[in-house]
């Protein structure tokens, strides 16, 4: 008996030692996939790893930034040129603060304003300057200038209050002024995929989808400027504007104009879905999806101040498509390389590079050294990307926003490196930073903390407890500081994100319902409620979808008028990926938002019990676990495998 007992102990420590065996190796080869354990660099002033700092320049030297030339002086800068054709003789800009040039970008500060240039963009921001021309202003309307010298023809978008004195040819005032060449465009007609369009004067017309008219665009314009950017192209006309996005699905015009008609050819089908949604079909499939204030003809559409137009074969036929579980969209792999419906970029060594928010890389390196210093984890929860260091967090959210947050515990230093190409600085005061690339704008916010920008390379200063924000709003303007995802994957779960530190949001899910707690301090907000495609809601049966704040179901009301609003109401837009329900809160006390789906949202997978949006475990933990459990009970089939053939031979 006691040589039984004792066997069987000898055998149970052996199915231990051999599981332990077994798993690790497991834990050795993937566990740790994600776990830092890097030297971090020595950092000059000048940013992230491999980066150089800038050059500093002083007055009466002279710079040559890409194609644009000319001289610093003690109070501003003379004789600028682009392509040795001066444009300027003199801009007074007050004391001289600094200056550098780091690769093809550089940024000249002064008491009354600042100078950038990225390539072929150059940004002023000033207060009470004049400007003195020596190009000719040819045309000047609505926010937008046409310069002229004897060769190159020059877009100018201004804000602000300027004044023109033709006499004199100067300008002076306070506000932005963009400058940047605008050569005519070699072409008109354009071609995505079997998508095609033509630019005119007075629109953008004969949108089809291969060779088969679907629409045509057109507002109160007379003549078409010219057009910046490449992936993103931004037209210009007199009195209206447009982006233009290519994506997989097909192409999305953004256009703003006081008045845009949009025409439709004869065989399409306008179905009117909401006052602000309408779907175009074709035999059947949908062809089209338009966003706005809408107003709703035989064979036309009508829309005020902005208006969002996509255009492709089979739209919601492709959203369906894709409709799987979204941990299949949002993902990183071993080399730090991750990717989602929004977002992507490669984190490694501490550093985020080619950060990308829909196709437009916002930020060539985020350094956070500081912030996860020698040790750091990451988890993938849900819509975010957590990374957690020895001094604070990194979440990366895949929404249209794409925002990165990071949280500190004690004083840290986080270095940006903006692109140098298609760049216009916006705006710089100590705790925030806007700038544009390829004319989609970028924010970055800092709570308990400073900002200084220094060429293409932003610091951020954060003191103990501190907050930072990148984030890029949608093109309509709208500003969304509170954020829930909402996503099927085994059921619908939610992921609710705040970009100020001051608000607070939570989100439980029950059946086809997802209630939202919200509350914080100062001036209210919009909360976006980003309907991923895996929840199964499409432009078509967003119809079904119920809004209710505080207990009261609420009106739907036109996007543009979303941010004003005193009443609490809702606006839907679709992104070309997702839709979105835009919900005013006008002020602050704590609210609860609840939003009812169709029943076939809730059929997603199983239905889970309601719950709190989960706090996320560390992924290097859960991976560790996963693997060993799963060593253990392998081990142990194995074990006992091997036992029985034993006890079989005796």
């Amino acid at each position: 008996m006691k040589k039984k007992i004792m066997g069987i102990i000898g055998l149970f420590i052996a199915i231990i030692m051999v599981a332990t065996v077994i798993a690790s190796p497991l834990v050795a080869a993937y566990g740790n996939s994600y776990k830092g354990s890097f030297d971090v660099q020595t950092k000059q002033k000048g940013g992230p790893h491999g980066f150089s700092p800038p050059k500093a320049l002083q007055p009466s030297e002279e710079f040559k930034i890409g194609q644009y030339s000319g001289i610093l002086t003690e109070n501003g800068i003379e004789n600028l040129c682009y392509k040795n054709e001066e444009i300027v003789s003199k801009i007074i800009l007050g004391d001289f603060i600094r200056g550098g040039i780091v690769g093809n970008s550089m940024f000249l500060a002064y008491s009354n304003g600042y100078i950038a240039i990225n390539k072929e963009v150059l940004t002023l921001k000033a207060r009470d300057v004049t400007i003195y021309l020596s190009a000719e202003i040819v045309k000047k309307t609505h926010g937008i200038a046409v310069l002229r010298t004897e060769e190159i023809t020059y877009l100018a978008r201004y804000f602000g209050e300027w004044n023109y004195d033709e006499m004199n040819n100067t300008i002076s005032g306070s506000g932005v002024i963009v400058l940047h060449p605008a050569p005519k465009l070699e072409r008109l007609a354009f071609i995505h995929r079997i998508t095609s369009w033509n630019i005119t004067d007075s629109g953008i017309e004969n949108i089809s989808i291969a060779n088969h008219d679907v629409l045509s665009i057109r507002f109160d314009a007379t003549t078409f400027l010219g057009s910046v950017g490449r992936f993103n192209e931004v037209l210009f006309w007199d009195s209206a504007k447009a982006h233009v996005l290519e994506s997989p699905h097909g192409v999305m015009f953004d256009i703003f104009s006081e008045n845009i008609t949009i025409e439709v050819a004869n065989d399409i089908e306008i179905v009117q879905v909401t006052p602000t949604i309408v779907i175009l079909t074709y035999n059947n499939s949908t062809c089209g999806v338009i966003t706005g204030r809408l107003e709703v003809s035989r064979d036309n559409i009508t829309a005020h101040k902005f208006v969002k137009v996509v255009v492709g074969p089979k739209l919601i036929e492709n959203m369906f498509r894709v409709r799987h579980r979204y941990r299949d969209v949002l993902t990183i792999n071993d080399s730090g390389e991750f990717s989602g419906r929004y977002v992507e970029g490669v984190f490694s060594d501490t550093q985020i590079t080619n950060y990308t928010i829909r196709g437009i890389t916002v930020a060539e390196a985020i350094d956070l050294s500081e912030i996860l210093g020698n040790d750091y984890n990451i988890a993938k929860h849900g819509a975010t990307i957590h990374i957690t260091g020895e001094n604070g967090q990194i979440n990366i959210v895949d929404s249209v926003t794409g925002p990165i947050i990071v949280r500190n515990v004690s004083a840290a230093t986080i270095t940006v490196k903006i692109p140098e190409d298609n760049v216009t600085l916006e705006e710089i005061n100590d705790t925030k930073v806007v700038y544009r690339v390829e004319d989609v704008r970028v924010m970055i916010n800092v709570y308990n903390g400073a900002i200084e920008v220094d060429g293409s390379y932003i610091y951020i200063a954060l003191e103990n407890n501190g907050v930072f924000v990148l984030h890029c709003p949608p093109v309509h303007g709208v500003k969304s500081e509170a954020m829930i995802k909402l996503y099927g994957d085994e059921g619908l779960r939610a992921d609710a994100n705040a970009l100020r530190p001051d608000i607070n949001v939570n989100a439980q899910i029950s059946g086809n319902r997802i209630v939202a707690k919200v509350s914080g301090h100062g001036e209210g907000t919009v909360m976006d409620i980003e309907l991923d495609p895996s929840t199964g809601i499409s432009p078509e049966n967003v119809s079904d979808v119920s809004v209710f704040f505080d207990g009261k179901e609420i009106n739907l009301r036109p996007i543009d008028e979303i941010s004003s609003t005193t009443e609490p109401s809702y606006s839907v837009y679709f992104d070309g990926e997702s839709l979105h329900l835009l919900v005013a809160i006008p002020h602050f006390s704590e609210h609860t938002i609840e939003v009812v789906l169709p029943g076939m949202a809730a059929t997603v997978g199983d239905t889970p019990t309601p719950t709190e949006t989960p706090t996320p475990t560390p992924k290097d933990e859960s991976i560790n676990k996963e693997i060993i459990v799963g060593g253990t009970i392998a081990a142990i089939v194995i074990v006992g495998i091997i036992a029985g053939i034993l006890v079989r031979r005796r």
